[in-house]
């Protein structure tokens, strides 16, 4: 399995509300639970209005296909 640095610098960031986000802007991973909203983005597309952020993270990414039906595959990544 190969993995791949993404160039991009990314933050962290909690936000109040969906429609801060600018979804067109490059990569970015939206996780809610029931006591907040954060939000995984560019650090350049940060929105202004975040309620929270930490900056200096990078992400990898999985080169080719990982079908749905494996088992134990962050095992094999950790």
């Amino acid at each position: 399995m190969e993995l791949e640095v993404l160039e991009q610098a990314l933050s962290v960031c909690k936000v109040a509300f969906v429609s801060e986000i600018d979804l067109n802007r490059g990569l970015y991973f939206i996780g809610r639970t029931d006591g907040e909203l954060s939000l995984v983005c560019e650090t350049n597309a940060v929105p202004a209005q975040a309620l929270a952020r930490e900056d200096g993270w990078r992400a990898l990414r999985v080169v080719g296909p990982l079908d749905f039906s494996l088992t134990g595959i962050l095992s094999k990544i950790a």
